[in-house]
């Protein structure tokens, strides 16, 4: 019970959603890194997508020290022929959620601009800023080590 009070604190509180390829996945995906990105994007924001075959490459380079996540912000089921074609042309091969109602009733609806990015501790506690807009690689990269500092 203790684990569900701590989840619930956390920035997404707690939520039930699904991955692309439909598999649950729920405020606990949080407890599996010290670290978590996540970007919320949308199928219809093209600097959305020209950021994340960066992003992509970050989630190998990186995936000893944090994991990062998509939260697809205008796809609310999986299987989602237009966000698979997105991901797959932009190599970026990390986990990808749909939107839910639980994540709508909380922070994720409270985000105006995509792409949107937070970062995660393993409570599902906010890191540091929230970082609107696409950044570089290099950027990402500094940020990503910043963030790092503050969990490690």
């Amino acid at each position: 019970m203790a684990m569900e009070a701590t989840a619930s604190e956390g920035l997404l509180g707690t939520f039930h959603t699904a991955d692309i390829n439909g598999e649950p996945v729920t405020q606990d995906v949080f407890a599996q890194s010290n670290l978590t990105m996540l970007n919320i994007w949308g199928t219809f924001c093209y600097p959305c997508i020209q950021e994340m075959p960066d992003i992509g490459q970050l989630s190998e380079e990186y995936k000893d020290r944090m994991q990062i996540i998509g939260l697809i912000s205008d796809v609310t089921q999986p299987e989602d022929k237009g966000a698979l074609e997105i991901i797959e042309y932009t190599g970026a091969n990390y986990l990808h959620i749909v939107n839910s109602v639980d994540l709508m009733n909380g922070y994720v609806g409270q985000v105006q601009l995509v792409p949107t990015t937070v970062f995660l501790d393993k409570e599902g506690k906010q890191v540091g800023s929230v970082y609107t807009g696409s950044q570089s690689k290099s950027s990402w990269e500094r940020i990503i080590k910043e963030m790092l500092e503050k969990v490690e």
